[in-house]
């Protein structure tokens, strides 16, 4: 797929494959926030491998998250 090119090459960036632990942790972000499966995934993956900023341009991932994992920080990214 195009996109991931862009991901193995860019520096600064990881990604991760699914597993049990990120299951669960998605399961538990899900439970708690009421955020969609996809969105607990990404954020469960987060969570998991320890990263300190997830940019995304989902503006209600910051209110949601900060509650349940305040140790991750959010860059939004707006359309102009």
């Amino acid at each position: 797929a195009p996109g991931e090119g862009f991901l193995r090459h860019s520096v600064g960036t990881r990604s991760r494959d699914g597993n049990e632990e990120v299951a669960r942790e998605a399961a538990r972000n899900r439970a708690a926030t009421g955020l969609r499966m996809p969105d607990a995934l990404v954020i469960a993956s987060a969570v998991i491998s320890g990263v300190e900023i997830v940019v995304s341009n989902e503006r209600a991932w910051t209110d949601a998250v900060t509650p349940i994992s305040p140790e991750i920080r959010f860059c939004t990214l707006e359309a102009r």
